[in-house]
């Protein structure tokens, strides 16, 4: 055996991976639905294998050189609307795609053609081509483009994928196509050896996306493109290092589909690898400021509903005073601190930075107050001196919170900036809100600033407002809502350098009312976002603020969508009739609370005979029945044996739960209480009391 044909084999036997997964019709440039992913350059054969065999399926392949061979690649997690079935093979001749195909029952998704010692070989991604992946489709290489042309002409096909490549004195193109008809039918278009800015205005003008792209030794381009109409979101970048595509893709919430390396720079096509909410507030983030953004929305004890650049680590300005406050507030539930010592506070500033002059005395609880809600600077300073940073970072750290530091004087701006990301503030709020200040853990919320209105720049409750009145919600019942809503939230944003960077970030915990029939039954979440490094100060607030509104809408529509069938007539007692005495006199019967429906309510007799067992009567009818010398004030009553003797005093107290439906809502009850009593008249000698009207309600 020849050492060529030895080199082939292998490539054939090591290569192929088949992964058994169930089928689905999506092409991996149509599918928006978030999926784990990769991108990786540099890749030899073993390491791409290893990918596969660790469930990741190959949807782009570029060979950067022939011998010793390297790939780039893109994947996507191998499950859920991604799972195919798809083998890969590279160093194949024209004729072993060919073959591989129809053994495999297969077509291909990605060809990449290259010289392999002056041989034309191929480097494929097929998948089944079955069940609801079959298409008609053909793949074409030729010398001359014109064949492929024609190809397309005759087979009236769309490309998918097209690529060109010297093989000594010879100019191949390959190209992938499918049968542009059906379910498969698109309006597309491509271009040979084209350039940026040509691409760049019909995709503006025509409402194209591209799915294909490659680079030419002339610094044109190949591409393939198709109308846009399901409004993907999309992006291509070119001539991009590592570093500076990972952070577009980090920063548009992203995948990628197609990359080409050329030297030591990438071209790249990304597609929306995130949710629909992360997408929408992303958006509000990205175009309405040019700085590095970020979102975050979690349930506590929950999962995350949305997060955009949650890792990254930004310039908190104020909000970082979230952890200083938490941190004195620990102090105090341990009884380290008290909430009324007194702390020295230098008043003096030289701008916004706080310099030691002007002594005052102030109480630690006024100190925290104004640091929260004013975002005092110098009663940040008091507290700073008060606990040190480094037990301030400490504490973050001990939570988990790996890149929090605060590491320059509050109001004094850096170099250095201190530190934070979305998902440390999420652990911060979260350890709160699940009792790590103890006793302490309202208080910690009072002393911040708690307006549901005011949130996101006043833009929460106008959220409120919309949503409530898309319901059909009554005015009343929005303003319930809002009241029932609670908050804790800090803010913080400056500018510094020569022309000025602007720092804008908010991090807040949340409890949203939802309902469970009448009875409310709130859900816990932390949330933030971040402008880093903007060039406008008004467009970095004023996306800020709306994004952090926006942010909440979802959770705050599904809970008013439970309030839409919920009680809203408020609830009510009244004492009716007359009772008949006994040895203590009139017993009286009487309601200690509203009876909401689905919540606790407890009823209570007293003036009873001491010792004696009652029966309640209990009807949704109002009656004056005479009887035993005083009267049955219930109709047709369900009869309740008490098995709880009066005590001493002669009284008792009974609790249950009203039902938890809404449609019993303003539905009364009836009650009276009867015992039999030596000390009362009549034949049966019984004691009664007055009757009680009870109306369910909200």
């Amino acid at each position: 055996m020849t050492s060529s044909s030895l080199l082939r084999t292998l490539c054939l036997a090591v290569v192929i991976a088949l992964t058994s997964a169930t089928a689905s019709a999506t092409e991996h440039y149509e599918n928006d639905t978030p999926t784990g992913w990769l991108w990786l350059y540099g890749q030899t054969a073993a390491q791409v294998s290893a990918h596969a065999a660790n469930g990741f399926r190959l949807v782009d392949i570029e060979v950067e050189q022939a011998s010793p061979i390297r790939f780039t690649v893109a994947f996507v997690k191998n499950t859920g609307s991604h799972a195919k079935g798809f083998w890969w093979y590279y160093g194949v001749s024209t004729s072993s795609v060919s073959t591989l195909v129809s053994q495999n029952n297969a077509r291909l998704i990605d060809v990449e053609p290259y010289d392999l010692n002056g041989a034309l070989r191929y480097a494929v991604i097929m998948i089944p081509n079955t069940g609801s992946d079959a298409k008609a489709w053909w793949w074409s290489v030729s010398a001359n483009f014109n064949d492929i042309v024609n190809d397309v002409n005759a087979n009236g096909a769309r490309v998918v994928d097209i690529e060109e490549t010297d093989v000594g004195a010879t100019h191949y193109y390959a190209a992938i196509m499918i049968k542009n008809s059906g379910a498969d039918a698109k309006g597309w278009y491509w271009w040979i050896g084209t350039t940026e800015s040509f691409l760049s205005s019909e995709i503006a003008s025509k409402n194209l996306r591209l799915i294909d792209l490659e680079r030419r030794p002339d610094g044109k381009y190949d591409a393939i493109l198709i109308k846009n109409d399901e409004a993907f979101h999309w992006w291509w970048y070119v001539g991009q290092s590592e570093a500076s595509l990972n952070a577009i893709i980090a920063q548009t919430g992203s995948r990628v589909i197609d990359v080409q390396r050329v030297g030591g720079l990438f071209y790249a096509i990304l597609l929306n690898n995130s949710n629909d909410l992360t997408t929408r507030v992303g958006d509000i983030l990205r175009n309405g400021s040019d700085g590095v953004t970020g979102l975050y929305l979690k349930q506590v004890n929950g999962g995350v509903r949305a997060a955009l650049q949650e890792g990254f680590v930004f310039e908190p300005a104020s909000t970082i005073k979230t952890l200083m406050h938490v941190h004195a507030m620990k102090q105090i539930e341990q009884s380290s601190a008290s909430l009324g010592e007194s702390l020295t506070v230098f008043t003096g500033t030289n701008g916004s930075c706080p310099q030691y002059f002007a002594p005052i005395s102030e109480g630690m609880e006024q100190v925290l107050k104004l640091m929260m809600e004013n975002s005092d600077n110098n009663r940040t300073m008091a507290i700073r001196d008060r606990f040190g940073n480094p037990a301030i970072n400490g504490m973050g750290t001990s939570l988990g919170m790996t890149n929090t530091q605060i590491i320059h004087t509050l109001g004094c701006g850096g170099p250095p900036a201190n530190q934070l990301t979305l998902i440390d503030g999420g652990v911060l709020h979260e350890a709160v809100a699940n009792g790590y200040l103890g006793a302490q853990r309202q208080k910690c919320y009072d002393l911040m600033l708690q307006s549901v209105n005011g949130y996101g720049g006043g833009q929460l409750g106008g959220i409120i407002d919309q949503e409530g009145a898309a319901l059909s919600l009554p005015a009343s019942v929005i303003s319930s809502f809002k009241a029932n809503m609670q908050m804790a939230y800090k803010g913080g944003s400056y500018g510094y350098n020569n022309p000025l960077d602007f720092f804008y970030s908010v991090l807040a915990w949340v409890k949203i009312p939802f309902k469970n029939g009448a009875v409310i039954t709130p859900a816990e979440y932390v949330t933030g976002v971040f402008v880093h490094d903007a060039s406008s100060n008004s467009q970095a607030a004023s996306s800020m603020n709306t994004a952090s509104a926006e942010l909440l809408r979802d959770e705050i529509r599904a809970a008013l969508e439970t309030w839409t069938n919920s009680c809203t007539n408020p609830a009510s007692n009244a004492t009716y009739g007359v009772g008949k005495p006994g040895t203590n006199g009139v017993p009286f019967l009487q309601a200690l609370d509203l009876p909401i429906v689905g919540a606790m309510a407890t009823i209570r007799v007293s003036n009873a005979l001491p010792g004696a067992f009652s029966t309640l009567f209990l009807g949704v009818q109002q009656a004056s029945i005479p009887f035993d010398g005083g009267a049955l004030l219930v109709n047709n009553p369900l009869v309740i044996s008490i098995p709880i003797p009066f005590d001493v005093a002669g009284s008792w107290t009974l609790a249950g739960q009203m039902p938890n439906d809404p449609s019993l809502c303003g539905l009364t009850l009836y009650h009276q209480v009867m015992y039999v009593d030596p000390g009362a008249s009549g034949f049966y000698q019984t004691a009664q009391t007055n009757g009680l009207a009870r109306t369910l309600g909200g």
